[in-house]
């Protein structure tokens, strides 16, 4: 549920590259990752398949994530939650000031909004949907406050809520459907990485959120390597036309302590 928040600590070696219809000089400062299928979607809501969601992890965040070191959930998008005495109640303070990628701020009216979507009889989404099929009501608090209430006891639910991915009003309640939006190839989050463009058949850019809330990855450009014959991707890779050492998904930010890796 929760998208992971990569990082990558290899720099990628620079080299001089021909061929398979890509750029013939890799740019300093950028990794190049392959990618198997090309994506149906960008939208976090709707997407399904692998390639799509790592994609995401890099653009979009929740209220919470797992710290990888301990496994428990710790705060990100929400600067701390609290949770009922009966365990059927779940409120999270989400952090003022945190933008989407257009500079407009985040706020509760977004999480509503998502989840009046992901609900959506209209929206593809059905393998999502049963996850909040417990959630009977969900209330704006204030502009930083949402609240959720179970009808029942979920041993899941704070990773259910928390997690829930979160679209940016104000950009898609503009009348378009949901399943074929714009916006769908062209996303807009909160994450260390902006969307920059896609190139059908191809790749798909992104580069650095530079007034990102948090800590900054050094990695300043990630191009995604649409190939999906497996041996023309090692081949690239031979000839250094992608990178083959790419870890993830790791954290390169210890919110709770402030330790980089």
């Amino acid at each position: 549920m929760l998208n992971r928040i990569s990082a990558v600590l290899l720099f990628c070696t620079l080299t001089c590259i021909s061929g398979c219809g890509f750029s013939s000089v890799r740019e300093k400062g950028a990794i190049y990752m392959h990618l198997a299928a090309e994506p149906a979607t960008l939208n976090p809501i709707i997407a399904g398949d692998a390639s799509e969601t790592w994609i995401n992890e890099y653009i979009q965040e929740n209220l919470i994530r797992r710290d990888y070191d301990t496994l428990e959930f710790v705060p990100h998008l929400a600067e701390k939650w609290e949770i009922s005495g009966d365990k059927l109640g779940y409120t999270f303070y989400i952090r003022k000031g945190i933008k989407w990628h257009d500079g407009v701020e985040l706020t509760a009216d977004d999480v509503i909004y998502s989840f009046k979507v992901i609900m959506d009889p209209k929206t593809d989404d059905s393998p999502l949907r049963v996850y909040y099929q417990d959630i009977d009501k969900i209330k704006k608090i204030d502009n930083y406050t949402v609240y959720f209430h179970l009808r029942k006891q979920y041993y899941r639910a704070l990773e259910i809520c928390g997690g829930m991915q979160i679209l940016p009003k104000h950009l898609f309640d503009d009348g378009h459907s949901i399943n074929n939006h714009p916006l769908n190839r062209s996303p807009v989050g909160t994450g260390p990485y902006k969307f920059v463009k896609w190139n059908t058949g191809q790749s798909i850019v992104l580069e650095r959120n530079e007034e990102y809330w948090g800590i900054k990855p050094q990695i300043k450009k990630i191009v995604f390597r649409i190939v999906p014959e497996q041996k023309v991707a090692f081949k690239m890779t031979k000839k250094g036309e992608l990178d083959y050492m790419v870890i993830r998904p790791i954290q390169w930010e210890r919110q709770t302590s402030g330790k980089r890796f």
